[in-house]
Order: C-alpha cells, then sequence, then structure tokens
C-alpha cells in the first residue's frame, strides 16, 4: 500500500492520480466533481472517480484497486454519516 504523507501543496493529489491511472485503479473521494476537473487538467481522462454514495448504491466497477483521495475527509464523513460520530484524530503505520 502507498501512503503519500505530506505537507499542502506538494502535488499529493497528483501523485495519487498518476498511480491511479497507472494501475487502471478506482479513486474514491468527497470531492468527486472537483477531482474529476483536477484529473482531466493533468492528462488523466480514463480515470473511474467514485465518491462514497456511489460505494453505498455499488455503483463501480468492483475489479480495480482502489486508491482514497484525502483519506482523513472520507473517515470523517464515513463516521458523520452512518454513526453521527465527529472524527477527532487517527494514527497511520508508514511501511519501510
Amino acid at each position: 500500500m502507498k501512503v503519500i504523507a505530506r505537507p499542502i501543496g506538494t502535488n499529493k493529489t497528483k501523485e495519487l492520480l498518476e498511480i491511479a491511472n497507472e494501475n487502471e485503479g478506482l479513486v474514491l473521494t468527497t470531492t468527486k466533481r472537483a477531482l474529476r476537473v483536477k484529473a482531466e487538467s493533468y492528462g488523466f481522462t480514463n480515470l473511474t472517480i467514485v465518491d462514497p454514495t456511489d460505494l453505498v448504491e455499488q455503483n463501480y466497477p468492483e475489479d480495480k484497486p482502489l486508491y482514497i483521495h484525502k483519506a482523513a475527509d472520507i473517515l470523517k464523513d464515513f463516521f458523520k454519516t452512518y454513526f453521527d460520530l465527529e472524527l477527532e484524530g487517527f494514527s497511520v503505520t508508514m511501511e519501510e
């Protein structure tokens, strides 16, 4: 698993989109329309970009590897929507 963790403005999104594009992946985000525009501006026109609603409605290709854009936003949205809980923190282990 690839974890991209750097400060704002360091092309994390572009790197994630590049990796997803190379692997014909599925990109999960809370901002589907905005990410589609950004992906197309980078030249990634064939990426499958979905939001949590697409997952719940099973409106996505199941045979693609999953990449998550702004994982913290996805987690916050999930716990707020389904459990009415405010996510205040989490930890991540970086693989070596």
